[in-house]
């Protein structure tokens, strides 16, 4: 049934004068539900159809299994879940793509995230409305003082998000509660002593501390997060390992960093504060008139 809706599409595309290319479906974690071995049966025909009808294919499975060639671990660190790519991964595809159709390869590694990374806050806050804020201490403390400092008599409402002694397995639980809330600002900052049962548990469970964070369906709120070193810049060992692998994670989700001047002995309280001036200036910028809401493109 497959091979014949493939087929199908094939033939009412160029019916209409498109062409066509097809696209194999990236890899997955291979898991008891979807094994890599079902979906490998579905890669065999998108390329069987795509010799057959002499259309071009992009290899994404491929190139995703390239990524595992390198290690369980890098693997995980392109997927936001067990199926879905991050943002690194969806750009890894859109790499691809681009390069089949230009015959010449394509890069998105200085491709970052949009300039406002809180339009919903900062429109609120520009309003002199109320912000509800759910953060991880110590930012449940710090981030109305660093509101109020670039908005003035902000009305910040602020709900702790509990972390004392408490593994990453415990987080991801609390955080399929975050959607029901009714937050404007998630500040997520796990701190370093969270541990899983290994490094793959840790990413896996963060991710999705990330995903139930975010409002991805209708942009409803914004969700910052924070690396542990923006508190403590001084991590080593394997403490500043799993630091990279999160400030990776954060990335890999378009979310941005908050970074402290550490050559400048910048506290976290400056850094935060310098942030969010920054994040009003590009928001007040005469070219973003309009609040950026994530999911939208276009050019800056």
């Amino acid at each position: 049934e497959y091979r014949a809706n493939l087929n199908s599409i094939v033939d009412q595309c160029r019916a209409v004068g498109a062409e066509v290319l097809l696209c194999t479906p990236n890899s997955v974690r291979d898991t008891e539900e979807l094994p890599i071995a079902k979906l490998k049966e579905y890669v065999a025909v998108v390329r069987d159809v795509s010799e057959a009808e002499r259309v071009p294919v992009v290899d994404c499975f491929g190139s995703f299994e390239s990524i595992r060639d390198q290690g369980e671990l890098e693997f995980d660190l392109f997927m936001s879940d067990e199926i879905h790519p991050n943002m690194d991964g969806h750009k890894r595809i859109a790499e691809d793509v681009a390069s089949t159709i230009l015959g010449t390869s394509v890069s998105l590694d200085d491709t970052g995230p949009l300039p406002v990374a809180i339009p919903h806050v900062v429109e609120l806050l520009n309003g002199g409305e109320l912000v509800r804020v759910l953060a991880m201490p110590p930012y449940d403390a710090l981030l109305p003082s660093a509101i109020n400092t670039v908005w003035p008599g902000a009305e910040v409402s602020m709900e702790t998000w509990p972390v004392i002694d408490r593994s990453i397995a415990s987080f991801y639980t609390y955080s399929k509660d975050v959607r029901a809330m009714e937050l404007d600002l998630v500040f997520v900052a796990v701190p370093i002593d969270a541990r899983g049962e290994s490094t793959r548990d840790f990413i896996h469970r963060y991710s999705w501390v990330l995903n139930f964070s975010i409002s991805y369906e209708k942009p409803e709120w914004d969700c910052v997060a924070v690396p542990p070193s923006l508190e403590n810049p001084e991590l080593v060992g394997l403490d500043r390992d799993r630091d990279e692998q999160v400030q990776r994670l954060i990335r890999a989700q378009d979310l941005g960093l908050i970074e402290r001047d550490v050559q400048a002995n910048e506290s976290v309280d400056a850094a935060l504060v310098r942030w969010f001036r920054g994040q009003r200036a590009i928001y007040s910028d005469g070219n973003l008139h309009q609040p950026l809401k994530r999911g939208l493109t276009g050019s800056l």
